[in-house]
């Protein structure tokens, strides 16, 4: 090899190595360090409250369609078909004609029966 080649292979050669040696690992930044301490445990699920007579009496005055929706979401209330429940008091929000103190008692239990399903294991 000639000369010039020679210095331009150790150039090379030192700076990828003083860059190599420069740089930390990624990873070992990454992780945290180990912890001893327990995680508390999680709070009991609350009891819900859902009152499925309460919401028959309050849309009995709703359209027939309310009416049958409200109906069987009361229906999933009682038997504690919680999701069934949440899925048929959203449709009947968005899709149904409702007052204001319908929509208020839909809102709430879609609420509850939500904070119900994050609870859940």
């Amino acid at each position: 090899m000639n000369r010039p080649s020679l210095a331009f292979l150790t150039a090379i050669s030192s700076t990828l190595l003083l860059a190599a040696c420069d740089r930390r690992p990624h990873v070992a930044e990454a992780a945290p360090p180990p912890t001893n301490t327990p995680t508390a445990p999680a709070p009991p699920a609350a009891p819900v409250t859902l009152d499925a007579a309460e919401l028959r009496k309050t849309l009995a005055s709703a359209g027939p369609e309310e009416q049958s929706r409200a109906g069987k979401a009361a229906q999933a209330i009682e038997a504690e078909a919680y999701p069934a429940a949440l899925d048929t008091l959203e449709k009947l929000l968005t899709e149904g004609h409702l007052t204001p103190e319908q929509k208020n008692l839909v809102t709430s239990y879609i609420a509850q029966l939500k904070q119900t399903k994050k609870q859940k294991p």
